[in-house]
């Protein structure tokens, strides 16, 4: 199905912002889940003297609306890459989602620049090379037999349309057609200058008492001729790539040498924890095995039983890298256009905890497998009888990463003794503070991963 042009609908969706109770998100943190900007500590055996890292987050994002699913931000063509733009290279970021209704209509994208911190700048076209939003119209309505949804593709930025002038952090915001402030979802990105030499290295570091070891990135950059010889302005901030507003960052570099090279060392206090103990996902055949123990086609949405993931039971290898969104198109799907012919599952999770004992407070299904904030992800029902937690999430056949979190500090130590932690790739971003601009220049991204 084409798209076609449609009346906006009448319903004003509320802005909903990424907030959570603090209490909620320091417990959140302790189970190695995604967070807003707080003070954290990670780790559920850190110190009480340890100093906690400190996180910018910035203003907050939208989240996305219950209509819209499977968003993913990526560069090129692969679903894995971060969202980075190098200036002036003619490489292109897509943007793919899908809306859960029977029919399209036409959406619009806006783009809003940043600080480091996430803080938007205000005047937000004289960053851009253009016009400042544009209209989403390639949609097609889904192949798939069971839940219906129309997918929205839209690769930029387009020679003429949105263009950007300036380097740093963005936002980019999709909302009801020509209505800003009625937003669908919001997702960051970076479009970066490429300038000047960088290295990024990965160290590995007992930290207290915390199970695992943690990581302690350095980054070695040496100044561009234009940008003088001053190590003044210049900032270097540290992200698993997964989490991408949740940067490190570290402000007071070391300086050597005539050719201005400078160290940024993350303070060994706010070195990384060791990755959340993850489980992996393959969705990608909608039959039995694989971790997946049955499958009902009869009804609409068709229903999926995983195995039952045990807290207790120790495993032997690492799952797969996935990242911080599904995968389709690269997940194997035997059909020839995936992010469409993807079918809707209401996928059963199961979790037995520690002992079959209830844990304190909450627990959450978190990972790619939900689509906004922690303190929106879905919560998993207690079954006293049986001694587990279960719950239902509609999931787009895909590959996934998924961790359960608990404020109760029992599960991720014993997840921590059980489960080998996840691999993780980090990213390290150069800025610059350009007094012209009134903003920070994005110089330099860098990743790596730890073993």
């Amino acid at each position: 199905m084409s798209s076609k042009a449609a009346a906006p609908p009448t319903k004003k969706r509320l802005f909903r912002l990424w907030r959570a109770p603090v209490a909620w998100l320091l417990g959140a943190a302790l189970a190695g889940g995604l967070a807003s900007c707080v003070t954290t500590q990670e780790g559920p055996q850190a110190s009480a003297e340890e100093t906690a890292p400190r996180e910018t987050s910035g203003s907050a994002l939208a989240a996305a609306d219950s209509s819209v699913r499977a968003v993913q931000l990526y560069a090129g063509e692969d679903e894995r890459r971060l969202p980075v733009l190098a200036l002036g290279t003619g490489e292109r970021l897509t943007l793919e989602f899908d809306l859960m209704a029977q029919q399209g209509r036409p959406l619009s994208v806006y783009f809003y620049h940043a600080g480091r911190t996430w803080k938007r700048d205000p005047a937000p076209a004289r960053f851009l090379d253009g016009f400042r939003s544009d209209d989403l119209l390639d949609y097609t309505s889904a192949r798939a037999r069971g839940v219906p949804y129309v997918h929205y593709t839209y690769r930029f930025p387009e020679e003429g349309d949105v263009g950007f002038e300036a380097s740093g952090n963005y936002i980019l915001r999709v909302t009801e057609q020509g209505r800003e402030d009625d937003v669908l979802f919001e997702r960051p990105f970076f479009v970066t200058e490429e300038a000047g030499a960088m290295e990024l290295h990965l160290d590995e570091l007992r930290r207290g008492t915390q199970p695992g070891l943690a990581v302690r990135p350095t980054v070695r950059y040496r100044i561009p001729a234009e940008l003088g010889r001053s190590s003044f302005n210049f900032a270097a901030c540290f992200v698993p790539d997964e989490r991408l507003r949740r940067g490190r960052c570290v402000e007071r570099p070391e300086s050597s040498g005539p050719r201005r090279k400078l160290t940024f060392e993350l303070p060994y206090r706010e070195s990384f924890a060791p990755g959340t103990e993850s489980f992996f996902l393959d969705l990608s055949r909608l039959s039995p095995g694989g971790g997946i123990a049955g499958v009902n086609r009869d009804r609409t949405p068709y229903r999926v039983r995983l195995e039952t993931d045990h807290a207790d039971f120790a495993e032997a290898g690492r799952p797969p890298l996935v990242g911080g969104q599904p995968v389709v198109r690269g997940a194997g799907i035997a059909a020839a256009e995936p992010a469409l012919s993807a079918e809707y599952a209401s996928v059963r999770f199961r979790f037995v905890p520690p002992g079959g004992r209830k844990l304190r407070g909450p627990v959450v299904l978190a990972g790619s497998v939900h689509e906004g904030p922690l303190e929106d992800a879905p919560r998993l029902g207690w079954n006293s009888a049986e001694g587990y937690y279960e719950g239902r999430v509609l999931l787009k056949q895909g590959l996934y990463e998924y961790h359960y979190a608990s404020p109760d500090p029992a599960l991720r130590r014993t997840l921590s003794q059980s489960r080998p932690p996840a691999r993780r790739r980090y990213a390290a971003f150069v800025y610059y503070r350009d007094a012209a601009l009134g903003s920070d220049r994005l110089l330099r991204v860098r990743r790596s991963q730890a073993e």
